[in-house]
């Protein structure tokens, strides 16, 4: 099985009590937002095991790179929406697989 492609959202989650509730009260709808998507395998979150950090790392898996990339003007349109419920440092990229090494590699 080959790796598939990713679209990542990675920002700073908001610090403040107030910020946390109104930003969670939407991400739900965030993520069901993502995968309606064409394309959108699934949606994954990781975030510092220790919680130390406020960044957090969107990842939603797609079929292909074609869908993939154009699924950017809604991943734009939420990032826009986040910012607005006090996520920070947001960046966007999408990752393929690399063509040195593009199968996972098992110990």
């Amino acid at each position: 099985m080959s790796c598939l492609p990713m679209v990542v959202v990675s920002y700073d989650y908001p610090l403040s009590p107030e910020g946390s509730k109104h930003f969670l009260s939407q991400a739900e709808r965030w993520i069901r937002e993502s995968l309606s998507c064409a394309g959108a395998i699934e949606y994954r979150t990781y975030r510092s095991a220790d919680g130390m950090s406020p960044l957090v790392t969107g990842v939603v898996v797609c079929d292909t790179l074609d869908n993939a990339m154009a699924s950017l003007p809604v991943a734009a349109k939420l990032a826009m929406e986040m910012r607005a419920y006090g996520a920070t440092n947001i960046k966007m990229r999408v990752l393929a697989p690399s063509p040195v090494y593009p199968d996972p590699i098992k110990a």
